[in-house]
């Protein structure tokens, strides 16, 4: 059932933003904006059964606590840049939408480097 009301809410929503785009194009950038969050809101509600099932994973792998919170910052940082890079597509602003998604693709490897790091630890011991 969320799912028909996350579609009803974002056809909606886009509607409204075209109708108000064509009068008001600096406010239809703000109501894109709100009901983007809005649909993130909407969307939350599964947010605990995804990271409880990727805890479970983790505890199976034999992750640690600080390999398990950068898995979630990552996975974070991902949907966080796409958010924003996506606001900047809606504005018009390409360019800046590719800079952020570059930007955002450097802190994630900036962030990723301690599991490459612990990764070439593994396979330097596996191999000696």
């Amino acid at each position: 059932m969320e799912l028909f009301q996350l579609i009803a809410v974002g056809i909606t929503g886009a509607i409204l933003i075209v109708t108000v785009k064509q009068h008001k194009p600096e406010i239809a950038l703000a109501l894109a904006l709100v009901i983007g969050v809005l649909l993130l809101f909407m969307a939350s509600g599964f947010l605990e059964t995804i990271l409880n099932t990727l805890r479970d994973m983790a505890d199976q792998a034999g992750l640690s606590s600080g390999q398990w919170q950068l898995l979630i910052k990552l996975l974070v940082a991902g949907y966080v840049i796409e958010f924003g890079s996506e606001i900047c597509k809606d504005a018009g602003q390409q360019a800046l939408a590719a800079k952020l998604q570059m930007g955002g693709r450097l802190i994630m490897a900036g962030l990723a480097l301690p599991v490459f790091k612990s990764l070439l630890t593994l396979i330097t011991e596996l191999l000696t």
